[in-house]
């Protein structure tokens, strides 16, 4: 998840008084319009990376959303799929794998006559995964295009 916020404005809707509700519903407008480019932009990414056999799944799943904290709007683009991290920062680590069947389809590297299914046990498995950054190079491109984002 990334959020954006506005540094300071807490304390500068607290000194302005009455006019305070009206800036901060204004800046929370400003930081959802924000949000919203960070979003497609985000998905134009994920879109320009992804391979043939790629569902668009975490792209559709990325959402905009908002809140308030101590009076001040907060505007954030976040993804409910669980691999959102791992393709984000990537992972090195150990997994455990869940006992499945395999097709056996060639043994000693020849085809056998029919397939057949294997058990495969329960066991882990190391992993290593790069990171595919595509929240923070959305970010990093809406900076150079003088967007409105800064880090």
């Amino acid at each position: 998840m990334i959020s954006l916020s506005i540094p300071g404005l807490e304390e500068a809707l607290g000194r302005i008084g009455g006019a305070g509700n009206e800036i901060a519903a204004a800046s929370g407008e400003m930081l959802q319009t924000i949000a919203e480019a960070l979003r497609e932009e985000a998905v134009a990414h994920l879109d320009a990376s992804a391979s043939a056999e790629s569902s668009g799944a975490l792209g559709s799943s990325l959402a905009v959303g908002s809140r308030t904290a101590n009076g001040a709007p907060i505007a954030y683009v976040f993804s409910d799929q669980a691999y959102a991290a791992v393709q984000e920062y990537g992972f090195a680590g150990v997994v455990g794998v869940a006992e499945h069947l395999r097709r056996v389809r060639e043994a000693f590297g020849r085809p056998i006559r029919s397939e057949r299914l294997a058990r495969v046990r329960t066991h882990t498995r190391r992993m290593i995964v790069p990171a595919k950054r595509f929240l923070g190079q959305a970010v990093d491109d809406l900076q150079r295009s003088n967007r409105g984002v800064r880090r």
